[in-house]
């Protein structure tokens, strides 16, 4: 069924709100069974999709896909999900378990993020061309 009815049901608190959470997975776009887009995901029953993963790259720390295999035209096919459902939320995971593997190019990253001062403005404007 590609386009479900968002589940029923009410918050008992007036804080908590009604959230259908898509997960996509970046890798499934170049899997050869069951490839998946991302305007292949249900958004008429979503209120935000997660997309996993973005990486952050050594040096220029550029927000870029989690591997060369990954085509970064899905950040924008994933972004414009907002224009067939304009309250949709859209977030981007940054990392994964292989982000911050010991040995890698990328697993001091967030700690040097948070240590250099001119680095969080850049993680935000990426973070902003990217969306």
């Amino acid at each position: 069924m590609l386009n479900p009815s968002p589940p029923g049901g009410a918050a008992s608190a007036g804080i908590l709100q009604n959230k259908v959470i898509g997960y996509y997975e970046s890798w499934s776009a170049r899997l050869n069974c069951h490839k998946v887009a991302p305007t292949n995901l249900p958004v008429d029953a979503l209120t935000h999709v997660n997309f996993a993963f973005a990486y952050i790259s050594p040096g220029s720390y550029e927000i870029v896909t989690m591997d060369g295999s990954t085509p970064a035209s899905l950040f924008q096919d994933t972004a414009n999900l907002k224009s067939i459902k304009q309250d949709l939320k859209v977030f981007v995971s940054v990392g994964g378990w292989t982000f911050s593997d010991n040995g890698t190019d990328t697993q001091p990253l967030y700690g040097e993020s948070v240590s250099e001062r001119l680095l969080p403005p850049l993680a935000v404007s990426e973070t902003l061309k990217l969306l």
